[in-house]
């Protein structure tokens, strides 16, 4: 429902609507015009969460969209690893061309580590409570960001990885400003887990609204053109135009899965956060050092389970 903002903006108001299925309803997730969200339970973790859709090669129009969320993706994270600073090891995965001809969408995945990075830090020199406000709180955010970024691609938007250098390291430390407004341009990004250096609070650790290049997108997809064909592509360049305007343009900087692959372009990243890569990776290490330090000075309590330093220090 996230994505009503957008659609409100251009004079859509509800165009999202969410309903939950009983039992006793019968529902065709094959059926055309009939979208849904499925929490799915396979005996191994295989893909996070996807957003896959059906559309009509002839218009462009969006036909059935089928949005599947794993429910092992975090335990499955929690009893791999996870790592402070993403590294994809050169896997054929991630290229553009898998992205592209196979729809993949790692999202899901990579968030549930980083999810495991943060849980490692919480618990590193104490028991945590898996049932607290504290821990209810960030997984029910993780997963709002993960439906958000599904529903995006179901909606018709790619990725866009230039969107998480939209902030400074000072405006991701502020807590109201990245609750109300993100901590990325746009939720089709793969964003870091915000955190803060060691010792102090931070800003919202995940992305839970839409950015203004989620804004954009959906004005230029779905908003109202004018009958005459050459006033709607008149509209139209002057949506787009908005990306040269000086005053939008890190706003609604755009880089998908081929300005990513392989490094081509060194500002479309995956799991980077602001606009100062030197003070994220600074950030970063300052974690895993502190986490290391932290781990190795804890002592074991009734409720630690045999896994926990490994995993903490496999990541650290």
């Amino acid at each position: 429902l996230a994505w009503n903002q957008a659609f409100d903006a251009i004079g859509y108001e509800g165009a999202i609507e969410a309903r939950q299925a009983t039992p006793e309803q019968s529902a065709d997730n094959l059926a055309t015009g009939r979208a849904s969200i499925r929490w799915m339970t396979n005996a191994q973790a295989q893909f996070g969460a996807i957003g896959p859709s059906h559309v009509d090669p002839r218009s462009g129009e969006i036909l059935d969209a089928d949005i599947a969320i794993e429910s092992l993706t975090v335990r499955g994270m929690r009893q791999l690893r996870s790592q402070f600073m993403l590294d994809d090891g050169g896997d054929e995965s991630s290229t553009a061309e898998a992205h592209h001809e196979a729809g993949v969408c790692d999202h899901g995945v990579h968030a549930a580590e980083q999810l495991g990075t943060w849980l490692s830090l919480a618990e590193a020199d104490r028991p945590i409570d898996p049932d607290s406000p504290e821990v209810q709180a960030f997984v029910l955010a993780y997963l709002k960001d993960v439906v958000m970024h599904e529903v995006g691609h179901a909606l018709g938007l790619r990725h866009n990885f230039r969107a998480s250098q939209w902030r400074s390291p000072a405006q991701l430390q502020d807590r109201e400003l990245t609750t109300r407004e993100g901590n990325s341009a746009s939720v089709m990004d793969y964003a870091a887990v915000n955190l803060p250096p060691p010792g102090k609070t931070g800003g919202a650790p995940f992305q839970t609204t839409l950015g203004p290049y989620d804004f954009w997108a959906i004005e230029y997809g779905y908003g109202d053109l004018p009958e005459s064909p050459a006033e709607a592509q008149r509209k139209l360049r002057d949506i787009a135009r908005r990306s040269a305007d000086p005053t939008w343009a890190r706003a609604l900087a755009y880089g998908s899965d081929e300005d990513e692959a392989l490094g081509i372009d060194p500002q479309a990243l995956t799991f980077d956060l602001g606009d100062d890569p030197i003070a994220f990776a600074r950030n970063r290490f300052a974690l895993a050092q502190d986490l290391i330090d932290r781990t190795s000075q804890r002592t074991p309590t009734p409720l630690d389970d045999v896994d926990r330093p490994r995993r903490a220090l496999a990541h650290a």
